[in-house]
């Protein structure tokens, strides 16, 4: 499942996301900004309307739509709320903080109404904001009145890697319901970001890298990583240096972003899934090693760089690593 923010109609996304693979979900509104969805075909998704409250003048609406996994249910909100108030008080009376203001009870009565339904559920997307522990935003979403709510904001603690860390701090963000972060897969936080061969054409791609996790809920069908859930950033153009690719199961990145410079091979091994095949990503590149490589005792597994260890050969190789040329 991909989100998808700054697409200007189906035809456009078509241009990066082979229409063969994906089908798509896109606001229903005249708009160059549209908000959307791509999504597998061989997914059941059914489309709710749109949310149209969030459209507070000449602002994007919500894409809603429900994803079936196995015997499971998960509920999908895109958005791309109003740029401009990223942090401090909502009530200051910047044009921007007043549009943001009043979509705030729109995404909350959306919250709450998916609370009272019962079903698990994701809100994904450009938030233009600086979500976190104490933000006036994020405490009112989360504020369990007046329907009781447990939110998990994926990005709480972590540090944008976009553009060299020029922008640290997230405005794109996957919050989960209680529900949903029960199927979280530890450690599978990701972010897709460009490489120094980019760096010219910055003026032209996206000001955004994308955020993914992986979801494994009980019954799924699924491989050693579960499926994924992608948030990409706006402004990618399609056909801008786009190169998407598979990312593990349903996954692939966002328009006009590529694999970016990873961790450096080091000494020992920390957490970040199950099993003896070091997936590394270096320089750009995804590659796995399997014990006896001679590079295998050096490696040293970072997960927030999108590095983990596999159980198989095939897991690796579904997460788009491929083996690498020192192995045997």
């Amino acid at each position: 499942m991909i989100a998808l923010q700054e697409i200007a109609d189906e035809s456009a996304a078509r241009r990066v996301l082979d229409p063969a693979v994906y089908a798509f979900a896109f606001a229903e509104e005249r708009d160059a900004q549209r908000t959307g969805f791509a999504y597998k075909k061989t997914l059941r998704v059914e489309r709710h309307p749109d949310v149209a409250a969030l459209d507070v003048g000449a602002v994007r609406r919500g894409v809603d739509i429900t994803i079936a996994l196995g015997g499971q249910r998960l509920r999908l909100l895109g958005v791309h709320l109003k740029s401009g108030c990223f942090s401090g008080a909502l009530e200051r009376s910047a044009a921007a903080c007043a549009k943001l203001r009043l979509q705030l009870p729109a995404l909350e009565a959306w919250v709450d109404a998916r609370e009272r339904e019962g079903v698990p559920f994701a809100v994904l997307g450009d938030f233009n904001r600086r979500l976190r522990q104490g933000d006036p935003f994020w405490t009112e979403l989360d504020d369990r009145d007046p329907v009781p709510t447990d939110l998990t904001l994926v990005t709480e603690g972590r540090k944008s890697r976009c553009w060299n860390g020029d922008y640290p701090d997230f405005i794109d963000h996957i919050v989960l319901d209680a529900q949903a972060a029960a199927w979280l897969v530890p450690d599978s936080f990701e972010q897709l970001v460009y490489d120094a061969g980019d760096a010219p054409h910055r003026k032209t791609l996206s000001d955004h890298c994308p955020i993914s996790v992986q979801l494994a809920p009980a019954g799924a069908p699924r491989d050693a990583r579960g499926p994924a859930v992608v948030a990409p950033g706006p402004g990618a153009t399609p056909g801008a240096g786009a190169t998407p690719g598979a990312r593990g199961a349903g996954a692939t990145p966002g328009p006009g972003n590529k694999p970016g410079p990873g961790a450096k091979p080091g000494a020992g091994v920390a957490p970040g899934g199950a099993g003896n095949i070091k997936g590394n990503v270096s320089r750009g590149r995804k590659l796995y090693h399997l014990p006896g490589c001679p590079s295998y005792d050096e490696v040293r597994i970072e997960p927030d760089k999108g590095e983990r260890l596999f159980e198989s050969e095939r897991a690796a190789q579904a997460a788009g690593f491929s083996k690498a040329g020192n192995c045997p």
